[in-house]
């Protein structure tokens, strides 16, 4: 079944000439009193090792130049799981011209000393060189410590032009 879905969304791909992926690992701190998230990713090279003992290295090398910021606004479901609205900017300290929107759903897991969450979802839309795109969204993170103080995350997107963008094959 999972080769079936790579298949059917490399087909829904290949009907657009310009798509965006992208993963970056993300900082930054979450609020239990507020439900609001602020992440930073710079611009990075992830690289993910196994060793000729079978041990694993995750490398996460920054790179000077633009940085994504992403903002969330979460609520708690009654499933036990969570609910994401956001967006993410692209750019520099001095221009944040690019932006993407997201809705996503997911679990928790955790107790009084750290938390986990998963999410998948979608991109609704966007602004400057996304202005018109949609796509998918998912992330995987946590903190050490119950009040979120300190939060990281990988972040994996994959972009298109919507329905109608003149990059869209009509």
């Amino acid at each position: 079944m999972y080769w079936l879905s790579l298949i059917f969304l490399g087909l829904v791909l290949a009907q657009f000439e310009d798509t965006s992926s992208f993963s970056l690992f993300m900082e930054g701190t979450c609020s239990n009193t507020t439900l609001f998230c602020v992440l930073k990713g710079n611009s990075q090279t992830i690289s993910t090792l196994i060793s000729a003992t079978d041990t694993l290295d995750f490398i996460v090398k920054p790179h000077i130049g633009s940085y994504a910021l992403m903002t969330v606004t979460w609520t708690p479901l009654s499933s036990g799981g969570i609910s994401l609205t956001g967006n993410m900017t692209f750019g520099t300290h001095n221009s944040r011209d690019h932006t993407i929107f997201f809705d996503a759903e997911g679990t928790t897991a955790g107790n009084q000393d750290y938390f986990f969450s998963a999410t998948a979802g979608v991109v609704t839309g966007g602004l400057g060189v996304y202005d018109g795109y949609q796509g998918i969204i998912t992330t995987a993170g946590g903190a050490a410590n119950a009040d979120a103080t300190r939060v990281m995350a990988l972040v994996s997107g994959h972009l298109w032009p919507g329905q109608g963008h003149k990059l869209a094959k009509q």
